[in-house]
């Protein structure tokens, strides 16, 4: 009886995780053949702790929404955008702000589930060398990436004309590049970097 649990079991997860990879294979084919994405700003993240509070700060600039939270006595000001697919649900997640631990500029990147987290994920910003990034945690709303932001990127990032992020699909050996809009970034910037 045991034998056959296990067997069951283990038969379980692997179509668990294939029917997740499968449908995050047809949300990104989906964004891959130009299926309607946008960049949704209309509202503030979930802050990544539930102590957080957003206040009134909160601002629109074209693709990118711009936000402040309060946590205990700092603030944390960031620029995001959200792109949906329609009708399957947030595609990726971008955050940019002085939301490190210690008040430091990051880039925060949420994935859907079911993507490969060996492998890990990557960006590129116009023809500037790839940065890769690792995944920090998964929970129900995705998987999460915290990258240090450099002066360097900010800057790049300030005048860039592409942003793409890539990452493999569990069970796939093929890149899914995710396009990031930049309509609206360089004067999100501004005001996260002006705070």
């Amino acid at each position: 009886m045991t034998h056959f649990f296990l067997i069951s079991f283990t038969r379980f997860v692997k179509h668990g995780l294939a029917l997740c990879a499968v449908g995050f294979v047809l949300a990104l084919a989906g964004a891959e053949a130009g299926a309607q994405t946008k960049g949704k700003t209309a509202a503030p993240p979930s802050s990544p702790s539930a102590e957080n509070k957003t206040t009134a700060e909160n601002k629109t600039f074209e693709d990118w929404g711009y936000t402040c939270e309060q946590h205990e006595n700092t603030k944390k000001c960031y620029v995001f955008q959200n792109q949906e697919i329609q009708g399957k649900g947030r595609l990726i997640r971008v955050s940019i702000g002085n939301i490190g631990p210690k008040n430091e500029m990051m880039i925060v990147i949420q994935l859907p589930l079911g993507i490969n987290l060996e492998q890990g994920g990557a960006y590129k910003i116009d023809e500037q060398d790839q940065i890769s990034f690792r995944l920090r945690q998964c929970t129900p709303e995705g998987c999460v990436a915290a990258i240090a932001l450099d002066t360097a990127t900010l800057n790049t990032l300030k005048t860039a004309k592409k942003w793409v992020s890539g990452v493999m699909v569990f069970g796939s050996t093929k890149t899914t590049a995710i396009p990031i809009s930049l309509k609206g970034l360089p004067a999100a910037l501004a005001h996260v970097t002006k705070k």
